[in-house]
């Protein structure tokens, strides 16, 4: 419950403004849905009767005793807060603490609203944050308790491109890619041949690798035409387990590039970057690292989550002395499974044009070296003015993940 706690704050108010006992609403086996909502929005007025309406079934039911709501406002004033929260038979966060919502709405990548994150009430771990998807298409599938991959791939055959069928069993003991991508989609055209050629060496060197093409054509024409540039295998057109998948995997675009371990667990969900930066496969099967260098290859991942960039003037030295201040923190910090890590951390080389962009894109002018947390998503960026040394480093770090220090918007 301690986890939970910290993650939201105190200050929860039920109907009447009355603080809420973490005790009563947090815990293990309970579960949170953290809605995101506004008075002003008209896909969430529209939605919160319909989620109002499912979430009195479930409080009636047997499943819906360990679960509530907490309302997060994005209203401008607090009159706005009231009127909306007067039609709402759930709890609220106080429309006061703007920090405890800004923060929420960047652990949870809020991009759009109404948007409805299930979380875990011990932990506060994402269950899933396509709550409002399930209640308007799978109300009866609460708590909707995430899918594994082997929950979702091993049912059903594969294709190789002759159309001869083959067991899915056959790729289970192997490290697996999902290959998301489509034939009318100008970029995985240009990615699918290079991917071809990883793909090739990998084998001829003797990895125990497979890909699964997992198609977004519209027709089966198109999908043949793709899928017969393809030496690997695919899901069937149209194959209930593509959806399944692109949920599992957080597809947002094409083409994506999903890693599988022998065991069927994530190694990582930017596998295209990771083909990119290492087209021989040297670094085969790509598992995540605690510090990278920024380049074209690696950029990738800064679009998706705060990412600590430690700009340096590109000569030997300061690169250097950027990975020895940085890597001891980056190690400290760094999860495996990159999506429960709060900061990426980089260093820049000589990739002068795209370090270029990104400093005018987010309105960087300090001369190098400097340190900065870049948030993309959040379109915010956070500053370091102190001493580049290991423990000023991680101070600055702690103080970001604890909500201490100011951003700027870019």
């Amino acid at each position: 419950m301690v986890k939970v706690k910290d993650l939201i704050g105190e200050s929860i108010v039920d109907k009447d403004g009355k603080k809420v006992d973490w005790e009563t609403i947090a815990g293990k086996g309970k579960m949170l849905g953290i809605y995101y909502s506004a008075h002003w929005c008209p896909p969430c007025k529209k939605f919160t009767p319909v989620l109002a309406e499912f979430y009195k079934k479930r409080k009636e039911s047997d499943k819906g005793k360990d679960f509530d709501i907490i309302f997060v406002s994005s209203d401008s004033d607090e009159a706005s807060f009231t009127e909306y929260y007067k039609d709402m038979p759930w709890l609220a966060l106080k429309f006061s603490e703007r920090e405890a919502k800004a923060n929420l709405s960047k652990k949870h990548g809020v991009r759009g609203i109404p948007t409805l994150v299930i979380i875990d009430g011990e932990t506060g771990a994402t269950i899933t944050t396509k709550g409002r998807e399930k209640v308007m298409s799978d109300p009866d599938g609460f708590p909707w308790p995430p899918l594994t991959f082997s929950d979702i791939m091993y049912n059903g055959d594969l294709l190789r491109n002759d159309g001869t069928s083959v067991k899915c069993e056959e790729i289970k003991s192997k490290v697996k890619g999902v290959y998301f991508s489509a034939h009318w989609c100008p970029p995985c055209r240009g990615f699918t041949p290079k991917l071809v050629e990883t793909y090739k060496k990998l084998k001829e060197s003797g990895k125990d690798f497979e890909i699964v093409f997992a198609s977004s054509d519209r027709d089966d024409k198109s999908f043949k035409e793709y899928f017969g540039e393809m030496p690997w295998l695919a899901l069937p057109l149209g194959d209930e387990r593509k959806e399944k998948l692109s949920e599992l995997c957080n597809v947002e675009g094409i083409p994506m590039l999903a890693i599988f371990d022998a065991e069927d667990k994530k190694i990582t969900f930017d596998g295209r970057s990771a083909v990119s930066a290492d087209p021989t496969g040297k670094d085969f099967p790509w598992l995540p690292k605690a510090l990278s260098e920024l380049t074209e290859d690696t950029a990738g991942s800064i679009n998706s989550k705060a990412s600590l960039v430690y700009f340096t003037d590109g000569k030997k030295e300061s690169v250097e002395a950027a990975r020895k201040e940085l890597q001891p923190v980056a190690d400290k910090e760094f999860n495996p499974d990159q999506d429960n890590q709060d900061v990426l951390f980089f260093y820049t080389g000589e990739d002068d044009d795209l370090i270029d962009s990104l400093k005018a894109f987010t309105n960087l002018k300090h001369k190098e070296p400097f340190i900065a947390i870049i948030n993309i998503p959040s379109q915010e960026v956070t500053e370091f003015t102190g001493e580049l040394t290991e423990a000023a480093i991680s101070q600055f770090v702690a103080d970001f993940k604890a909500g201490k220090l100011a951003s700027r918007s870019f």
